[in-house]
């Protein structure tokens, strides 16, 4: 290869290097933004936060998205204050014509999931603004269950109860809180109380109304936390097409 032709393609070469080394800094970044507005307009949530993982970033150019993520705290669903919320996608394909002109793309996801998170302190609040419940109701959770303490007036005197249980998949639609033993003045109810009391005093929390509607697939206890799991059924968010 003479001179002249050595010094192009090292030039070439540069070139090509620089726009990947540029893509790679800036496109994830412009690509994530973009989709944040369509995500904020699509759930109403003002405050949340999108990243993509692409490498190369060049296929993002092609609407190819390996790897994406949303996250936003201090979400409201169904009256219930969600801690985390957290939506992961995979083998995204978006439209880039309508994303590069500032309009929301299409999008499909190869698979995604959502995670919710629950405090329970947000338990809490949500069991004190139901009718019926005591005002001074407590909230616990652990890897066993649940737990709900409170007291009630009667008779001139207050009366201790407590609720074991633990919060389960109510179909597809949301969380249903099932009691497993209840103790008043620390004697357990027999077990047709409890299944009475199962019936006056359901819980449902519906996931599908919320601002990111949900399918549910697991529920985990944790040490002061409740973890919900499950499909996020946002139009968009359905099987990739090869």
């Amino acid at each position: 290869m003479d001179p002249p032709m050595r010094l192009l393609f090292r030039t070439a070469v540069f070139c090509i290097l620089l726009i990947v080394a540029g893509a790679q800094v800036y496109l994830p970044g412009f690509v994530a933004g973009r989709l944040g507005d369509g995500f904020r307009e699509a759930t109403g949530i003002a405050a949340l936060d999108v990243s993509v993982r692409a490498f190369p970033a060049v296929q993002l150019l092609a609407g190819r998205v390996p790897r994406l993520a949303v996250t936003a705290d201090d979400v409201l669903v169904d009256g219930l204050r969600v801690e985390q919320l957290q939506l992961e996608a995979e083998n995204v394909r978006v439209g880039m014509g309508p994303l590069l002109r500032g309009r929301s793309p299409s999008i499909r996801a190869g698979g995604a999931s959502v995670r919710l998170t629950v405090g329970s302190e947000a338990l809490t609040e949500y069991a004190r603004g139901l009718a019926g419940v005591p005002a001074d109701i407590e909230v616990d959770v652990d890897e066993g269950g649940v737990e709900l303490k409170g007291s009630v007036e009667l008779l001139g005197g207050t009366i201790h109860a407590a609720v074991v249980g633990r919060f389960e998949a109510d179909g597809d639609s949301g969380l249903v809180f099932v009691p497993g033993d209840v103790a008043v003045e620390g004697q357990s109810l027999p077990p047709f109380m409890v299944a009475l009391l199962r019936e006056l005093y359901a819980v449902h929390v519906d996931l599908t109304e919320g601002p990111l509607p949900m399918a549910v697939d697991e529920v985990v206890h944790e040490p002061g936390k409740l973890v919900v799991v499950g499909r996020p059924l946002l139009d968009g968010l359905g099987p990739a097409q090869n």
